[in-house]
């Protein structure tokens, strides 16, 4: 590469870095992981249980484990406390988590709240787990328990909140060596009186990081058995509709290749050949995300993995995507959301309109299976606009698409203005905590999408969802006699139990898992 050309990338990159760091205001470390074990004297080894709570009912199977919360058990563990994980979204009987909670006599509990939606049922279960276990220490975190934590605290019988990335605050929290008020990212009750300590600034140093201690869990359950892998966290964008920047950050803060090749490596080692890469900014640095598939294609490891969370439309091109398909990805979904300019905009996506339909050619001309995601009705939709979205998936060739309904999260930009304009048509408590309810149900609408329109949009893109989902686990043949089910009411409720029975049964023939060893 010319000279030039590599100084002109290095000031993007430079700038790239600078903004982020404006975004968050300075917000972020460098914590060295052998630093911080280092400076803990006098620590009392504990016991943690940390409990996945299952809040999505029994329609719905758990494909793989969570990567934050095994995250935070690696740590922990490597801090040498004692840990253990119960995932309620396997093991769904109570009783079976209180036998668990008498075995193990657990200093702390920890209960995964990973979204906003369906708070009220983690009220529930906590209060379930207290009136069991009335001296438990109970601890809040995860995504949802960062957006809502003054709420939860209030309305339940937590004992503390722990805000953003844990890892570091919650060993301080079990060595019980500091005062509770000197522990960042705590959120605590002294009486009646609700404390909250200064927010720890996100982690910059996650290379340093131990592994996700996946062994903790029940792995030959899940219906995909792969291995989640973090490449990165935070995101360096401000859509509107997002509240990942409570917990992750606006910083991307991302892992080095070599130190990603030396967690597949190890996972390999043990028999994994499938990995589910998680993150949503895997692509932002596309030389990094590059070396990233240089590195697996040089280890001669066989191995398939995929992008399901989406990345940037902007953000791809056919050296990178042919790459990808080499060092064994099988499927990436684009984040695309809208193809009309105004929308992107308003949305704040940071992206110009006229790159979508070229990456999607070009993902067409590579080859990978791949997914689009679009949002209906956000502030600048139409209903005419929403129909060539509409087109626009239908004629692509997207193995899937998602057509999500937008349901603002309090602390949200978009949140914001809908109730300063007075927009919103269901109280957000109903909508957050009935979220399967209103799936196609508007719980906005402005008199450019009325609330008719935006059913009728929803209603489309559901039925087009279907149609290349099904077409995609089951075959053109096949897929084709389940849409013309799906399609008859009468059939729907009788096929459904049916279909999600073999929809599993497909997942499981179709694994690329081999385990040489248990973990």
């Amino acid at each position: 590469m010319p000279r030039k050309q590599i100084q002109i990338l290095q000031k993007k990159k430079a700038a790239f870095y600078s903004n982020a760091k404006e975004n968050n205001k300075g917000d972020w470390t460098k914590t060295s992981y052998d630093d911080f074990m280092h400076s803990r004297q006098g620590f009392t080894k504990q016991k943690l249980l940390l409990v996945i709570p299952n809040i999505v009912g029994d329609k719905i199977a758990a494909t793989a484990p969570l990567p934050g919360v095994a995250y935070i058990a690696g740590f922990v563990r490597e801090a040498g406390h004692d840990v253990a994980v119960f995932d309620m979204r396997v093991d769904r009987k109570m009783d079976h988590l209180f036998k668990k909670i008498q075995e193990l006599q657990p200093d702390f509990i920890g209960l995964s709240f990973m979204t906003q939606h369906e708070f009220e049922k983690i009220y529930d279960f906590v209060a379930q787990v207290r009136e069991k276990v009335p001296d438990a220490k109970i601890i809040i975190g995860g995504a949802g328990a960062s957006a809502l934590f003054d709420k939860v605290l209030r309305d339940t019988t937590v004992d503390y909140c722990i805000t953003r990335e844990g890892e570091y605050s919650l060993v301080e929290l079990m060595d019980g060596v500091l005062p509770l008020d000197s522990v960042s990212g705590l959120i605590w009750k002294n009486g009646s009186e609700l404390v909250r300590n200064q927010f720890r600034k996100f982690e910059l140093a996650i290379d340093d990081l131990p592994f996700p201690a996946y062994d903790l869990f029940p792995m030959q359950s899940y219906v995909d058995r792969k291995i989640p892998v973090v490449t990165s966290r935070g995101c360096p964008y401000l859509c509107t509709f997002c509240a990942n920047k409570a917990s992750m950050g606006v910083a991307w803060r991302p892992r080095s290749p070599e130190n990603i090749l030396k967690e597949l490596t190890f996972w390999h080692a043990k028999g994994f050949r499938q990995f589910h890469f998680v993150d949503d900014n895997f692509t932002l640095d596309m030389r990094r995300a590059e070396k990233i598939c240089d590195l697996i294609i040089a280890s001669g490891m066989k191995i398939r993995w995929d992008l399901r969370n989406g990345i940037r439309v902007d953000k791809v091109n056919e050296l990178l995507l042919q790459k990808m398909k080499q060092s064994g990805c099988f499927y990436f979904a684009l984040g695309i959301e809208h193809i009309d300019q105004d929308v992107l905009d308003r949305m704040k996506k940071n992206l110009k309109a006229e790159v979508i339909e070229p990456s999607v050619q070009l993902a067409e001309k590579v080859g990978i299976p791949f997914g689009g995601f679009f949002i209906v009705g956000l502030l600048g939709d139409t209903y005419e606009k929403f129909l060539r979205v509409y087109d626009f998936a239908r004629h692509h060739n997207f193995s899937e698409v998602r057509f999500y309904n937008p349901m603002p999260f309090p602390g949200t930009e978009l949140y914001e203005e809908l109730v300063e304009k007075k927009l919103l048509v269901v109280e957000p408590t109903e909508y957050l905590n009935h979220n399967s309810k209103f799936k196609n149900e508007p719980v906005f609408a402005t008199p450019e999408f009325t609330i008719a329109e935006r059913k009728k949009a929803l209603k489309m893109g559901q039925k087009l969802v279907m149609e290349k989902f099904l077409k995609k686990e089951f075959g053109t043949v096949i897929g084709s006699l389940a849409v013309f089910a799906w399609n008859l009411k009468f059939l729907n409720s009788v096929l459904q139990p049916v279909g999600i029975t073999a929809w599993k049964m497909m997942r499981r023939l179709k694994r690329t898992y081999v385990s040489v060893e248990p973990i």
